[in-house]
């Protein structure tokens, strides 16, 4: 299970990496690392630069992303998976919209 979720999270990461300019990825704000916490930094940093141009988009990109925390936290590897799969689902849905 737990390579599931590695997989789900390095998924998620990519799809942010091929959706967002390379010129994000090279900010201090995207970090080059396969965790919850740096995807949600690099959703943070986007949005801050524009590259993400809708607050509600990107409230829920970071909401998708909390809950996934929550989960991994809690142990319910499962629940951390859907939701990082709901996040790369969005983040595919709204490249060249809002993203």
């Amino acid at each position: 299970m737990r390579r599931v979720l590695m997989a789900t999270l390095f998924a998620a990461f990519v799809g942010v990496m091929l959706v967002l300019p390379a010129t994000a990825q090279e900010l201090h704000g995207c970090q080059m690392e396969t965790t919850i916490s740096a995807v949600r930094a690099c959703v943070e940093h986007a949005h801050a630069e524009g590259l993400i141009d809708n607050q509600g988009i990107a409230n829920s990109l970071l909401m998708k992303l909390t809950v996934a925390q929550a989960a991994l936290d809690r142990g319910d590897t499962p629940a951390a998976i859907n939701a990082l799969q709901a996040f790369a689902r969005e983040t595919t849905a709204q490249a060249g919209k809002h993203i």
